[in-house]
């Protein structure tokens, strides 16, 4: 008779910056099981952060309740203490490319226990460039910022390739401990940088406040790859749709829990593109953002 270590599957959402990826530690399942879905998260576990997780957690409890209502299932968020043994499931979310991560074969066949959404495509940053460039047509001197990691060094490519293609000056600022972000901003000072891209990443989340207000005190507009930053007072965001990445993500749980291989549901890029701007912030840069781009604009905030 098996055990109930082998019996029981374990589903784990890892967030690492740009990827929600499901992982499964495969057994049979009764029915009428409830499971347990965690998070493991590599930010710090500040009260944004939990809010954050909290709110994806309902949202995803909900596409996941509408998925199959003959199962139930809890969804509750990592609080920085490692599952016990009674812990059904574990979910992680948000990481970097994981084909170049070696995570995964390829985004179409994934193979071995891990599948999910990735939120990388190879045309976002040249997108969010040429947003930053229709607001500043004389853009010639950009900065990045970005934590010093193996998952937001996949991002600087994609910036390289297309300040080169515009001929644009591209300043890399990498920092590995956040008491260096102040010194970044000076630096971007005296490089006369005209904008800012900021790559998220985990360790920049739990501040993304503190790096709006240095880029309203060094008068950079920021572009940024997640809706958050430009709800702290960054200016602009292009990014992928979180609250459709968690949408999918309780779908493919449901379809794991009840008998899919991770190995053979595809990886999936994103479906929806937001743009978030912030009024408010553009009026203290002394903006003004061109009605060409407001309309285009998934949400304003005033």
């Amino acid at each position: 008779m098996p055990s109930s270590k082998s019996r029981r599957r374990s589903i784990v959402a890892i967030i690492l910056g740009a990827v929600l990826l499901v992982v499964l530690d495969a057994g049979a399942q009764p029915p009428s099981r409830v499971y347990r879905i965690r998070t493991l998260d590599a930010s710090s576990l500040d009260a944004a952060r939990l809010e954050w997780w909290d709110s994806r957690a309902r949202r995803g409890a909900g596409a996941a309740q509408a998925g199959r209502d003959r199962h139930r299932r809890l969804l509750s968020g990592h609080r920085g203490r490692p599952a016990s043994d009674h812990d059904d499931s574990h979910r992680h979310d948000d990481g970097a490319d994981p084909v170049s991560l070696g995570l995964v074969t390829s985004l179409a066949r994934p193979g071995g226990n891990i599948t999910g959404m990735t939120k990388i495509t190879s045309e976002l940053g040249g997108k969010r460039f040429q947003l930053l460039r229709e607001l500043m047509p004389k853009l010639s001197r950009l900065a990045v910022l970005w934590h010093v990691n193996r998952a937001s060094a996949l991002a600087i490519p994609d910036y390289e390739g297309v300040a080169r293609a515009e001929r644009v000056t591209l300043q890399l600022l990498g920092v590995r401990r956040l008491d260096e972000v102040a010194t970044a901003f000076s630096s971007m000072d005296r490089d006369r940088a005209e904008a800012l891209i900021v790559i998220v990443s985990a360790q920049f989340f739990p501040r993304r406040k503190e790096l709006a207000d240095l880029a309203i005190q060094h008068r950079l507009p920021t572009m940024h790859a997640q809706a958050e930053y430009v709800e702290a007072g960054g200016l602009m965001s292009y990014a992928p749709s979180y609250r459709e990445f968690f949408r999918r993500a309780a779908i493919y749980v449901d379809k794991i829990l009840n008998g899919a291989r991770p190995g053979d549901l595809p990886i999936e890029q994103p479906s929806k593109l937001e743009m978030v701007i912030n009024l408010k912030t553009a009026r203290a840069l002394g903006l003004t953002i061109p009605q060409s781009i407001l309309v285009r604009a998934d949400r304003v905030i005033e």
